[in-house]
């Protein structure tokens, strides 16, 4: 897959929805990772590549209350599907601000 950088926050949820739905298709349960949330979204914010998150203001570019809230209450969950852990993250964007993103978390999650 090529990566490309043209991808809007917008396009990204798009495909985070379809990803999402798919993994809970035909899952009973969902799970919970534990592990410690402030480290989950330090890494978040941490994971965009130099130049793509810069500080507008006073906050990072995709620093906000929703993306922070959202990260903190899903971002740990998980599926058991073939007996094999799917964490929410895991999935490709072939973008290069938000691949290198979801891949930290996938690994941290996971």
């Amino acid at each position: 897959m090529t990566m490309k950088n043209d991808m809007n926050f917008s396009q990204f949820k798009v495909l985070f929805q379809k990803n999402f739905k798919q993994l809970v298709k035909d899952a009973s349960h969902l799970f919970q990772v534990e592990l410690n949330l402030d480290n989950l979204w330090e890494k978040y914010l941490s994971s965009f590549p130099p130049g793509t998150n810069e500080i507008y203001r006073q906050r990072r570019k995709y620093d906000c209350s929703y993306c922070r809230n959202f990260i903190r209450n899903i971002g740990n969950v998980v599926v058991i599907k073939n007996n094999q852990v799917k964490t929410i993250w895991d999935f490709e964007t072939g973008d290069t601000t938000f691949q290198p993103v979801i891949n930290a978390l996938d690994r941290l999650v996971n």
